[in-house]
């Protein structure tokens, strides 16, 4: 059987990188990075359409 060294993928690219690591270089790191401000962002204006729904929905009924 074939016997593995100790390693990781990294998180943008999946290439093999040394287990202390998380990403392979600084332009992998980056883009996760911006790819989770972006999330983090659509979830918040998410949050806010479903509120401002939900507060129309209780504005209409009770008016």
């Amino acid at each position: 059987m074939v016997e593995v060294s100790d390693h990781r993928h990294c998180q943008m690219c999946g290439k093999v990188i040394p287990p202390d690591q998380t990403f392979c270089s600084k332009a992998c790191r980056e883009k996760f990075e911006n790819i989770i401000r972006k999330r983090k962002r659509l979830l918040l204006i998410l949050y806010l359409v479903l509120i401002g729904v939900f507060a129309l929905i209780i504005y209409v009924n009770y008016v």
